[in-house]
């Protein structure tokens, strides 16, 4: 089976080919990476022709590199297509891929994810997962080593957890299960004491009674659970523990009913607040 991998020709950043590689040999998966130059970038000129030429080539030799140094099998090809995120969704279906894997934009720190346009129009229409890497984001030869999946008791959470068990067995990695949370702004009128904090703790009580019936639906003795409060989305995505190599899965709004990626508010902030490669399933 085959990973899509989006690799622009236009900043140097190799975070969406390392996460590839690492995930591709991580699930015995082959890539086929891709440089798409949008048709009529550079002008219409022959000179400019010419000049599209030469970065496609230079980007196809990058990646090529990437690839061999991780002995990872696959094709690199660079391409014009009118839309770049069209032309990975066409790949994908033409290749029957299983996932498509991007960078971050350019404006991310290093760490940091940025949902770019292109991004966010696969994040919202992908009929597959995709997959986006940290900027600056260095597997350093290493497979995935364990597989978190974000969690809250609704249904579509489960059938998020589902995947996320199954990319855990083809991974041979652990599993953890995770609840997060933000702590809500006063709900109350002062004079209503503790109201917020009883309705905080029956939060927890709820979420961690939730966390454990699905820990036990899988029937597995590999699953760990954790519930992270914090003020904000990215206190909490930071206040837990990551294991190097580890990959963060999160699941689409359930409001969407066709099956596709389409991001909900609360899974926007997890993916653009993690520090971690993010999967989002359909």
């Amino acid at each position: 089976m085959t990973y899509v991998v989006g690799w622009s020709p236009f900043h140097r950043d190799a975070g969406a080919v390392e996460l590839a590689c690492q995930l591709a040999k991580s699930a015995g998966e082959r890539l086929h990476v891709m440089s798409v130059l949008p048709s009529g970038w550079g002008g219409l000129g022959k000179r400019h022709e010419a000049r599209s030429e030469e970065e496609g080539e230079r980007a196809v030799e990058e990646a090529r590199s990437y690839l061999d140094a991780a002995g990872v099998e696959g094709d690199v090809i660079s391409c014009t297509a009118k839309s770049v995120p069209q032309a990975l969704l066409d790949a994908a279906e033409e290749t029957s891929a299983r996932m498509i894997v991007l960078g971050s934009g350019t404006e991310a720190g290093i760490g940091r994810i940025a949902v770019s346009s292109k991004a966010n129009r696969l994040l919202h229409s992908s009929p597959v997962p995709v997959a986006v890497a940290p900027r600056g984001h260095r597997a350093d030869d290493a497979k995935v080593s364990r597989v978190t999946c974000a969690f809250r008791n609704e249904e579509a959470s489960h059938t998020t957890l589902e995947a996320a068990a199954r990319y855990s067995d083809i991974t041979n990695t652990p599993l953890r299960l995770v609840t997060f949370g933000v702590e809500p702004r006063r709900m109350y009128p002062a004079e209503v004491s503790g109201g917020d904090t009883m309705v905080l703790e029956e939060w927890r009580r709820q979420s961690c009674k939730a966390l454990d019936d699905a820990i036990a639906a899988l029937d597995r003795d590999d699953v760990t659970r954790e519930l992270v409060v914090g003020r904000s989305w990215d206190d909490v995505l930071h206040e837990v523990d990551w294991d190097p190599g580890e990959i963060l899965i999160v699941g689409s709004s359930s409001s969407i009913k066709i099956a596709q990626v389409f991001l909900g508010s609360s899974a926007t902030k997890i993916v653009r607040c993690s520090p971690v490669p993010v999967i989002v399933m359909p």
